[in-house]
């Protein structure tokens, strides 16, 4: 390859100086030197100059220099060592350099000549020049054998237009700023490229004939195959990475990979891809089956953008398919890539659902450990592999046995603790319900014994004010994913959620004696460690019966609040972050912020109960007036009415 460069440079100073043009490796000739003069010698003159032709001279020298050697300073060409005796040794890096002593403005013309690497119908050439490149074009000759360029890939990533003409194809490029240039093209015979005024038969013919060309140049292709598949509940999914390595750099056209089996294709992913098929095949017939058996299968089309051209191809896809849980047998798809020499692979399975997999039968491959499996495809997964094997043949069989359990639910919440309060006067009550629960999928929390007529003062989850909701069957429903935090989807430990709930109620009037039950409502979930503190009026008498424990101090540590708020402030420049900080809050905040507080009165009793499930947490008092209370308000009444 010929290129004509022309390079522009103005010198200021009558210095000795050196401008480095191009590398020594390039072979390189013609070279011309020209300087910008007054036309017509008219000094004055600014606008109307031509070029005049310089001859190399003592003044004006076309040396080598090694590219490691140090920039040589001014008038260094006339004392001390002659700019001819510094050319590099023999494999030492060099580059074309000028150098020159006068100013003025010059213009350096030079060919350069490129060697074209060839393989087959590809071609590429390199530059690597000293100054960068944004503006080239290049005029490929078709020469007398009727041959065409085409698909042409340009690095790095260029705007390029291509100009036919009859016997050359003209490429302007418009490239980043760059000092490696690579280009890369096919050459065909120019009786397979259709031409406009050919018919549709003859551009059907043509278009043939290239893909059977494609199809002799695919088939110096060797695969490597690595698969890990998943066995669920009735669902078989595969993950398959398709290794496509070439003897040379060409470019790509289509890869085609042919899927045995009822398998669904549901993505297929390739650098460089334009775009991908799967057209459902039926009557296959295995060749190296004895029987003559066939099946279904899909054959995946991979149709790649045509200034693609690599030296191997990596094409990622994925199936799934059904499987009769009852029948207990799953049998692994392969897939043939069509085209190559040789086509090797092996496979990972792991199981996602309450199965335990076996090997059933298998054909045509070898047991393997975890470790000779393919990091990439150990990445893929977090589960443990269960079975793995290896291929060197692409029609191969794996039938597995798959035993499934039947799954046992758990909890998706419990409390690890609650503790809940009332306050009993004459002809009301205020209770509050405090809890810490531990939430994985629950979205409500029902509360029950609390009554429809039932005035809910508050309610907090998480340090936020919320509102609760009524069942249809007239329970309370508390919501749990309020205020999460932004953990609460990583899939691991159950995050935490603190209930504040606060309500008030009506009952009859005490009188002289009577029962009241004093039992907690009753959620949807169990509770590890129950406390109630009840406050009764001081003048009654109560004995209290049930299965909780009086204690005189809890034994068990209290619930505390949860917040997942983080502040949003923004701070000053410079700011102390270990002074003292206190925010003042939005009013958002303050509304979220309201919580109702349970005032302390009469006479305090505390119990305890671990592990409540369900109703099995009972409390009820039996009371009676004091003695010493009754009388001493029947004589007070007595004295105050006597003189009547």
């Amino acid at each position: 390859a010929v290129f004509d460069f022309a390079i522009d440079f103005h010198m200021f100073d009558n210095v000795w100086t050196e401008i480095r043009l191009i590398d020594s490796q390039i072979i390189v000739g013609d070279w011309e030197i020209f300087r910008k003069v007054p036309a017509g010698g008219n000094s004055t003159a600014h606008d109307d100059f031509e070029w005049s032709s310089v001859l190399l001279g003592p003044e004006m020298l076309l040396v080598l220099k090694p590219r490691s050697a140090d920039a040589r300073g001014p008038g260094s060409g006339v004392g001390g060592e002659s700019p001819k005796d510094s050319a590099g040794d023999e494999g030492t890096l060099a580059d074309h350099v000028l150098m020159t002593n006068q100013s003025g403005t010059y213009r350096v013309h030079f060919r350069a000549h490129s060697h074209v690497q060839n393989t087959r119908s590809l071609h590429s050439l390199s530059l690597n020049l000293a100054y960068p490149l944004s503006l080239a074009s290049l005029r490929l000759h078709h020469g007398g054998g009727g041959s065409v360029a085409k698909e042409f890939s340009i690095e790095p990533a260029a705007f390029h237009e291509v100009a036919e003409a009859k016997n050359y194809t003209e490429i302007s490029m418009r490239l980043p700023s760059t000092k490696v240039v690579k280009l890369k093209w096919r050459v065909v015979a120019a009786e397979k490229v259709p031409r406009p005024g050919k018919s549709q038969a003859n551009r059907t013919q043509a278009t043939d004939e290239d893909v059977e060309e494609t199809k002799d140049q695919s088939s110096q292709a060797t695969v490597q195959h690595d698969a890990l598949f998943s066995v669920a509940e009735g669902v078989l999914q595969s993950s398959n990475a398709f290794k496509f390595t070439f003897d040379s750099e060409q470019s790509l056209s289509t890869l085609e990979v042919l899927v045995h089996g009822d398998s669904r294709v549901t993505s297929v992913v390739a650098h460089g891809m334009q775009t991908w098929s799967a057209k459902p095949l039926t009557n296959l017939t295995l060749e190296d089956s004895a029987e003559g058996q066939s099946g279904n299968g899909t054959l995946v089309q991979v149709v790649f953008k045509s200034s693609v051209m690599s030296k191997e191809a990596i094409v990622l896809l994925k199936t799934e398919s059904h499987f009769d849980v009852e029948g207990g047998r799953v049998e692994l798809p392969f897939m043939v890539c069509r085209n190559v020499l040789r086509q090797t692979g092996s496979m990972a399975v792991v199981k996602a659902a309450n199965a335990e997999v076996y090997e059933h039968t298998s054909r045509g491959v070898a047991r393997a450990g975890v470790g000779e499996i393919p990091a990439s495809v150990r990445s893929q997964t977090n589960r443990p592999i269960v079975l793995a094997y290896k291929y060197l043949a692409p029609r191969h069989s794996v039938i597995l046995s798959a035993l499934h359990h039947e799954e046992v639910h758990t909890l998706n919440s419990v409390a690890d603790v609650a503790l809940y309060q009332v306050l009993v006067v004459d002809t009301q009550r205020m209770h509050k319900l405090t809890m810490v629960v531990q939430n994985s999928q629950q979205q409500y929390m029902v509360v029950r014994d609390i009554p429809a007529a039932a005035t809910v003062w508050s309610l907090r989850v998480n340090s936020l004010s919320t509102k609760p909701a009524r069942g249809r069957d007239g329970t309370l429903m508390v919501p749990l994913l309020v205020g999460t935090g932004g953990d609460s989807n990583e899939g691991g430990a159950a995050p935490q959620a603190s209930i504040e709930l606060a309500w008030m109620s009506e009952h009859p009037s005490l009188g002289d004696n009577g029962s009241l039950v004093l039992s907690p409502p009753r959620v949807d979930m169990p509770i590890t460690a129950l406390s109630v503190e009840v406050q009764l009026p001081e003048q009654y008498t109560f004995n209290f019966t049930g299965t909780l424990q009086n204690v005189s101090i809890f034994s068990r540590k209290q619930p505390r609040s949860v917040n997942y708020q983080t502040e949003r402030h923004v701070i000053e420049k410079g700011f102390k972050f270990d002074a003292e900080y206190i925010s003042e809050p939005s009013a958002s905040e303050e509304k979220a912020n309201v919580k109702a507080t349970l005032p302390k009165q009469g006479t305090r009793y505390r119990f305890e109960k671990i592990l409540v499930v369900g109703d099995n947490a009972v409390l009820t008092a039996t009371y009676a007036l004091n003695l010493t209370s009754t009388q001493g308000d029947h004589w007070s009444w007595r004295s105050l009415f006597g003189s009547f």
